[in-house]
C-alpha cells in the first residue's frame, strides 16, 4: 500500500485517473488471501492503545478505518464503544468503508474478493463475528451506508471492468444475503451534468425518507431516486472543496467538510435546503498525499443524538489524520484519536 499525491474531493482528478485507479485498486490492494496488498498483508493488526476520552464522546459507537503509518501501514477497523468505555480492533483483511448499523449491532463494509466478484458489500457483528457476502454482484460495489431505521443498505456499483455492463449506479436493498427487493435508484451517468464516475463518498439518509449525495454538487433525492435537486452546486471559482455531507439525525441540517490541501478544513452546517451556511470551526491542516483506492479519507458522522460532530483532520506529513469532535453549535472542539503516524478515516457513529 503506498500513498499518493492527489486531493481525495476532487472530481477532476477523479475523472483524469479513473482507469488507473481501479486497475491499481483490484491487480494491487487486492490479492489471492484477501489481504490489503502484497506488503503489509503479513503485518499484524495492533491492538488499540489511543487514549479515549470517552466523557467527550458521551455515548454511542464509533467505528473506522486506520492505516498505520508509512513503513508499517497495517491496516483494519476499530470500534469505540463511549457507552460501555471501551474500544477493540477488527481485522477483516483487504476491507473498507465501514458503516455501523443505526441500533449499534452491526457493521457493513466493502470487501475484495479477488477473482471472483471482485469488490462486495459484507455485513457482520460489531465484534467482528458472522461475516457475509450481501450483494455478491459482478462488479465493484462500494461505500454502503444504512437508512435511518436500519432496514435497508445503500452502495454504489462500478462495472466498468466487468465484461457486463458500463454501470455507474447506485442500489438500495435489505442487509441479508440473497434480497428479494434489490432495485437501482440513479444512473450516475445520467444526472444533469453528467459525471461518469461514481458518486464521492457515502450517500447519507435522513430521518424524513431523503438521500443525499455529493455528485458534481451536493443533490438530495427521494428514497425511489426520484425528484433530484441540485442544492449546493460546484463552486468553481473556490481553491476549496466539498466533501463528507452528511444529514443531521431529525434530517433539518446538513453537515460538511470544506477543505483545501496541506492549509485548512472547516466543519460546515446548512439547512436542509443547502441555504444559511454557518462555519462551525476552522483547523489547520497538513499532508501532501493520500493513501490510494482508500474510501472516505476525509470524514465527517453525526453523534447518535445529533449534538456533536465527528470529522478526520489530515496532521502528517505526507498521509496521517486523526479524530475530532465539535459540538453541533461550534464550541467544545476536542481530539478524540492520537496514535502517531497513523491515519484514521471513513467515520460512522451510532447507537
Amino acid at each position: 500500500m503506498e500513498p499518493h499525491d492527489h486531493n481525495p474531493c476532487d472530481p477532476t482528478f477523479m475523472q483524469f485517473l479513473f482507469f488507473i485507479t481501479f486497475i491499481l485498486t483490484l491487480f494491487f490492494a487486492c490479492n489471492d488471501n484477501g489481504d490489503i496488498d502484497g506488503n503489509s498483508g503479513n503485518q499484524t493488526l495492533p491492538e488499540f492503545t489511543d487514549l479515549i476520552p470517552y466523557h467527550l464522546l458521551e455515548q454511542g459507537t464509533l467505528v473506522f478505518k486506520r492505516i498505520g503509518p508509512p513503513g508499517n501501514p497495517y491496516s483494519g477497523f476499530y470500534v469505540i464503544d463511549a457507552d460501555q468505555k471501551k474500544s477493540w480492533r477488527i481485522d477483516c483483511g483487504n476491507a473498507s468503508a465501514p458503516s455501523v448499523s443505526p441500533d449499534g449491532k452491526l457493521i457493513t463494509y466493502s470487501f475484495c474478493v479477488i477473482n471472483t466478484t471482485w469488490w462486495d458489500i459484507f455485513i457482520m457483528n460489531i465484534d467482528g463475528t458472522s461475516r457475509r457476502n450481501i450483494t455478491g454482484m459482478t462488479g465493484d460495489e462500494s461505500t454502503p451506508s444504512w437508512s435511518t431505521d436500519g432496514k435497508q443498505l445503500f452502495f454504489s456499483l462500478d462495472r466498468f471492468y466487468s465484461n457486463t455492463n458500463n454501470t455507474e449506479a447506485l442500489y438500495r436493498q435489505s442487509p441479508v444475503e440473497n434480497p428479494s427487493d434489490r432495485i437501482q435508484l440513479i444512473d450516475y451517468n445520467k444526472i444533469d451534468p453528467p459525471n461518469f464516475i461514481l458518486g464521492e463518498g457515502l450517500i447519507s439518509s435522513s430521518s424524513n425518507g431523503k438521500l443525499l449525495v455529493l455528485q458534481m454538487g451536493l443533490r438530495t433525492f427521494d428514497a425511489d431516486g426520484s425528484n433530484m435537486k441540485l442544492i449546493i452546486p460546484v463552486d468553481n471559482n473556490s481553491d476549496h472543496l466539498m466533501c463528507s455531507p452528511q444529514w443531521s439525525p431529525d434530517g433539518n441540517k446538513i453537515a460538511l467538510l470544506s477543505f483545501k490541501r496541506n492549509s485548512d478544513l472547516a466543519v460546515m452546517l446548512y439547512d436542509a435546503d443547502g441555504k444559511n451556511q454557518v462555519k462551525l470551526a476552522t483547523v489547520t491542516v497538513t499532508g501532501t498525499m493520500d493513501w490510494l483506492g482508500q474510501d472516505n479519507q476525509l470524514s465527517l458522522c453525526w453523534s447518535p443524538d445529533g449534538s456533536k460532530i465527528a470529522f478526520t483532520r489530515p496532521d502528517g506529513v505526507e498521509v496521517g489524520s486523526h479524530i475530532y469532535i465539535i459540538n453541533k453549535d461550534g464550541t467544545g472542539l476536542a481530539q478524540i484519536t492520537s496514535a502517531p503516524g497513523v491515519t484514521d478515516f471513513s467515520l460512522s457513529w451510532n447507537r
